[in-house]
């Protein structure tokens, strides 16, 4: 069947693909949202997952195993590729920078070893997927923030994310954000918090367009590089005259960096106990005011009832008698 020539052909979105029979593969285990680790796919990375690019499937053969129709993501295989994104992004011993073929080969292998075969993808599939989702969820994460800054004393994280929610659909036509699952993977992972740092910088030139954008970097989060990780598990960083004095003021310049980080989070703190203080002191006034307005109320009722005990009842009926008597009573 030729899905070009055929002007019925079904128009496939980027959220699935037509998905042909997989490569066997060993199964690793695939890293939990906690951030637990995958090992490494032997013997399959690049070379298996360039022949997966180039492969054939044909679709009126009835032996090839594929799901029928379009094939969507899952939650689970969502969590999954974004696990294996962050492992082999952050694995600084066997190597964080790791480039095209290589890096996506992996990422590839470690998606399918824990994939059943008709459900597998390839690598340009996991790709184009990856960097749609990995931007609506950097879309969110600037929401959160901007929520997260907003935020007033006493509210709860829950009110903060439904806060970052709703500003996310006012800047995307009325869309709600669907990925909550994959953001929740990724939110705090260092790989993740150091690309966004990129991205900030790569928005805030293309729209100032200047060279020095002010951009904050967490340096403490920052993943270690692939040659000081190993040197160190080595024990082989040494440094000479020239570098030693290069890392000595990149030493003190982190460490002024991290002191004023400190102040930051102490102002902050300070600001907290202060509004923490004028609510309590708001909630204290409101009970005194609402006891002042109970105790004027016990009064006038009180003036009321004396009025009437000590009215003149010589000219009451015993019909106007009796109602005396009984507003007395209660």
């Amino acid at each position: 069947m030729n899905l070009l020539n055929n002007p019925h052909a079904i128009n496939v979105g980027e959220n699935f693909h037509f998905v042909g029979a997989g490569v066997g593969v060993p199964s690793p285990s695939v890293p939990s949202p906690a951030g637990t680790g995958v090992p490494s796919p032997a013997g399959i990375g690049a070379t298996q997952m360039e022949s997966e690019d180039h492969e054939t499937i044909d679709l009126d053969n009835a032996d090839t195993p594929r799901a029928e129709g379009r094939l969507f993501y899952t939650t689970d295989e969502d969590v999954r590729l974004a696990s294996a994104w962050l492992f082999h992004s952050c694995d600084s011993i066997n190597g964080n920078d790791k480039k095209g073929e290589q890096y996506w080969g992996d990422v590839t292998a470690a998606y399918n070893a824990t994939t059943e075969t008709h459900r597998r993808r390839n690598r340009n599939q996991l790709k184009i997927h990856w960097g749609t989702v990995r931007k609506i969820v950097a879309d969110f994460n600037g929401c959160f923030a901007r929520a997260t800054e907003l935020r007033s004393s006493g509210e709860s994280d829950d009110q903060v994310q439904e806060a970052a929610m709703k500003l996310y659909e006012s800047e995307h036509d009325g869309k709600a954000f669907k990925y909550h699952h994959v953001w929740n993977v990724v939110k705090d992972q260092p790989k993740w918090c150091t690309w966004m740092g990129k991205l900030a910088k790569e928005r805030a030139k293309a729209k100032s367009g200047t060279e020095k954008p002010s951009v904050v970097v967490n340096l403490a989060d920052r993943p270690m590089g692939h040659k000081r990780a190993k040197d160190e598990r080595n024990g082989k960083r040494k440094e000479s005259g020239g570098n030693g004095a290069i890392n000595e003021k990149l030493d003190k310049f982190i460490e002024v960096i991290e002191k004023a980080t400190t102040v930051t989070r102490e102002d902050r703190e300070k600001m907290e106990k202060v509004q923490d203080r004028l609510a309590d002191k708001k909630l204290e006034a409101a009970k005194l005011a609402h006891k002042a307005a109970q105790e004027q109320t016990k009064c006038r009722m009180l003036q009321s009832y004396t009025e009437l005990a000590l009215a003149d009842t010589s000219k009451l009926n015993e019909e106007a008698l009796a109602e005396r008597n009984r507003a007395l009573s209660l």
